[in-house]
């Protein structure tokens, strides 16, 4: 990917409206060939099997967002169809319960998922993982932090837990939504699938495992955070798998990367 490719691509993840990068990323969106990423699968051969599993996932694959829009009536592609029935595929006998942002293209893949998997589960709307989500406090001028920002500028700013306007804390979210999975699959073994937004992804990956901010942690379509506990709340996202470890309020202040105790697990 070249150097202005990419700089579109992270702009648009955070739906930042430059237009030039715009018209640039909209010729070359279709080049992509886009797969199930092979660390969700590798994962999927990793994480433990007899106990329960929630994996935070980002939705298939959609069209650019237009200019000046949210892009929340955005549906899935054909190619983000395909790739979401060939994950359920992947969850025969392991997929338990499907949660989702109320968002369309969020909801298509909870549908999509089920087909593939073949089950006949409800799909359960929350809005903890969209519309508008557990890091938004004020959705009317939070928004504002997506168009004045870069994307890597607004996942910095939530680790570290500055204050953006009409957003809540980032590491308090963050524990919150990992909280709030948890207690959803409590005793139920299998993989538990809530379907959400790529920063949703970044921000809970760089706190709970000590991540660093950068494009290496860029969620693709259908990339998802694995979390599971026994004594202690275990992750995993892409090659990165550790002990979840909240940051204290110091950790978490402006004037500081958030850095956690203990070491990332091989993986």
């Amino acid at each position: 990917m070249d150097k202005t490719l990419n700089r579109c691509w992270f702009s648009l993840i955070g739906n930042t409206q430059l237009t030039v990068c715009q018209r640039y990323f909209n010729r070359s969106y279709k080049m992509i060939e886009y797969v199930i990423p092979p660390t969700l699968v590798q994962s999927l051969a990793a994480i433990p099997t007899d106990q329960p599993v929630a994996l935070l996932l980002r939705h298939s694959v959609r069209d650019p967002i237009p200019e000046g829009e949210t892009g929340n009536d955005l549906p899935l592609t054909d190619k983000g169809v395909e790739i979401a029935r060939e994950l359920g595929e992947k969850l025969k006998g392991r997929l338990s319960t499907l949660h989702t942002s109320p968002v369309r293209r969020c909801v298509q893949t909870a549908e999509h998922l089920r087909s593939g998997a073949g089950i006949n589960c409800e799909i359960k709307l929350d809005r903890m993982l969209g519309d508008p989500g557990v890091f938004i406090e004020d959705a009317e001028v939070a928004g504002q932090n997506f168009h004045t920002r870069e994307y890597w500028e607004l996942i910095a700013s939530l680790v570290r837990g500055e204050k953006l306007i009409g957003m809540r804390h980032g590491p308090t979210a963050a524990r919150q939504l990992t909280e709030h999975m948890l207690a959803q699959i409590d005793g139920k073994p299998g993989v538990h699938i809530f379907v959400t937004h790529d920063y949703f992804l970044a921000t809970l990956a760089a706190v709970g495992l000590a991540l660093a901010s950068d494009e290496s942690l860029a969620p693709k379509f259908l990339d998802g955070v694995f979390i599971w506990q026994d004594a202690q709340i275990h992750g995993r996202y892409k090659s990165n798998q550790g002990v979840i470890k909240w940051p204290t309020q110091t950790q978490t202040s402006p004037n500081r990367i958030c850095v956690l105790e203990g070491q990332n697990e091989a993986g």
